[in-house]
């Protein structure tokens, strides 16, 4: 038991699974499994809006574009205001994690180390999601220079794929000693036995599993194409769509399941889900844009090989040929077939992929794994080892 006490710094409640789709909840409680005090220190009540929606109007009527609130000078200096009371009354704390939260840190000054980690960096995001690109030019630099500042203050960047410490360390001049790569792990809250999936009967027909709120850029065109081109080879197949509704007319395909919402909150749904990975042969997920992928980690936990694209952080989940495949950008639902088929059809070559992909999780995609390699990275760097509990700055942080 590790005895050593870290605070949370995030806008958002960590204890909350819809704060970043549940992952600073298992961050949380892998930490504290590993004997750390997890403690977060955060405004109950996030800094107010009203400010940021008035100038994203005005920006709109005059039509240049977008204000990101959530990476911008005003929301950092909100943010410090806020946290002073907190800053008093959370007492010792050996080091900060700060899990997506550059804005929070930048403009803070802390007595003790600051551990750092996202799935992605800002001027990878510019050019890469479309959801960024109706943002003005001037807030997404002001956004990036803060995320400069937290990289340039934190003693340790922690990002799940070569992909996103690269950018790092090229677009921030972050040191690289200072930057490592540790993959995030499967958001579940229990995951069956080992045995229970490597023994599960075989299906006769191939079962696609499909997960993602964003039909589009989820590749959700693709997975259908894959799925017509399977019958064209012979090969019978069933796509089951979970978490949006494709749009489509339900008449065209028979063989499509389309479950519009699943909350893993739910106790209920949770176990729907889990016995949907648990009946399915592939999970398939042609994915036009990705950060990561927590739902790779998820599907290798049930022993499920992923099809996906080479894009984004996707790399550092799966590794070709061993908890899955991963298909160039250009590629459409006859080189997805052609993979599936191949593997479906020999036995042997299926049950080898089910076992290295589960393998996969056991060894590297938990959050177990994740807590052990970040206290053992912080205790290397003298993040943790040094003995003495910092008291974090009584004034709430210097505002530069």
């Amino acid at each position: 038991m590790s005895g050593y006490r870290i605070g949370v710094v995030l806008s958002r409640d960590p204890e909350n699974k819809h704060s970043w789709s549940g992952t600073p909840f298992y961050m949380v409680r892998a930490l504290r499994k590993h004997g750390v005090d997890v403690r977060w220190i955060g405004p109950k009540t996030p800094p107010p809006l009203l400010r940021a929606k008035v100038v994203n109007r005005l920006m709109k009527t005059l039509g240049r574009g977008t204000f990101d609130y959530y990476h911008s000078k005003m929301f950092a200096k909100s943010y410090v205001r806020s946290l002073r009371k907190e800053y008093q009354s959370e007492g010792l704390v050996d080091c900060i994690l700060a899990p997506a939260a550059s804005t929070e840190i930048a403009r803070m000054n802390f007595e003790c180390p600051i551990v750092y980690t996202s799935d992605i960096t800002l001027p990878l995001v510019r050019d890469y999601y479309a959801d960024y690109f109706g943002i003005a030019y001037w807030s997404i630099r002001q956004g990036e220079a803060l995320e400069a500042e937290a990289i340039r203050k934190s003693r340790l960047s922690l990002f799940p794929s070569q992909w996103a410490a690269t950018s790092a360390i090229r677009d921030y001049m972050a040191e690289p000693d200072r930057v490592a790569v540790l993959p995030y792990g499967a958001n579940l809250d229990e995951v069956p036995p080992r045995e229970q999936i490597l023994n599960k009967a075989r299906n006769k027909v191939c079962k696609l599993l499909f997960v993602g709120v964003d039909w589009v850029r989820k590749g959700g065109s693709i997975a259908l194409e894959t799925l017509e081109e399977l019958r064209k080879i012979g090969v019978e197949s069933h796509l089951t769509v979970v978490g949006c509704i494709p749009p489509i007319p339900a008449s065209k395909y028979a063989n499509v399941t389309v479950i519009p919402v699943l909350d893993k909150t739910d106790p209920g749904q949770y176990k729907q889900l889990e016995q949907l990975y648990l009946a399915h042969d592939f999970f398939l997920l042609p994915t036009r844009a990705e950060a990561y992928g927590i739902v790779f980690c998820e599907a290798s936990a049930f022993g499920l090989p992923s099809l996906t694209t080479a894009t984004g952080g996707v790399s550092g989940v799966i590794r070709h040929g061993i908890n899955g495949y991963l298909c160039d950008v250009q590629s459409g639902g006859i080189e997805y077939a052609r993979i599936i088929a191949d593997v479906f059809l020999d036995r042997r070559k299926y049950e080898s992929l089910m076992i290295s992909s589960r393998d996969e999780y056991d060894h590297r995609l938990n959050w177990d794994v994740w807590a052990e390699s970040l206290i053992a990275m912080a205790e290397r760097q003298s993040i943790l080892n040094s003995g003495i509990s910092d008291r974090i700055n009584q004034s709430g942080g210097a505002v530069r």
